[in-house]
């Protein structure tokens, strides 16, 4: 069984026709997800967000990046109140992939309500939750568990 909470990515083969949104919980035909990259066997691997998803996502963030403004160059995290480089010093991936930022605007994708600037590390850890309060006190638990 996959794991609804961490499948950040999924690989769709050519004879599974249809593909579940995370987002709006449509079954769709893959072609209408975005390719993200391939995986080790060279099967593509796409987003687990259908295209009009990601358009309406873009939107919101495009709205409230003019709302907001820039970020600035002193900003820390607002989860982990970290900088960009200790950010940097501690995530090497940002290097390797190439982006642009360790920032993102996050927000509510519902709503389209602005939540806060956070590095990626911790929008990952975020969006994983799925803003579900009762699993992250899980994740809290289980982590004090293994280090008391």
């Amino acid at each position: 069984m996959v794991n609804p909470y961490f499948d950040e990515l999924s690989t769709v083969q050519i004879d599974d026709e249809l593909k579940t949104c995370r987002r709006c919980n449509e079954s769709k035909h893959y072609t209408d997800f975005a390719h993200r990259s391939y995986n080790k066997n060279g099967d593509k691997e796409y987003k687990n967000y259908c295209k009009a998803c990601d358009k309406i996502a873009a939107k919101q963030v495009f709205n409230i990046k003019k709302q907001i403004g820039a970020i600035p160059d002193n900003h820390v995290c607002d989860c982990c109140g970290r900088d960009e480089p200790t950010i940097l010093e501690q995530y090497k991936l940002f290097q390797r992939t190439m982006k642009k930022t360790v920032w993102t605007y996050d927000h509510d994708y519902k709503t389209g309500k602005f939540k806060g600037i956070i590095c990626q590390p911790c929008n990952s850890v975020v969006g994983n939750l799925q803003d579900d309060i009762t699993l992250a006190d899980k994740v809290v638990k289980y982590i004090q568990r293994n280090y008391e």
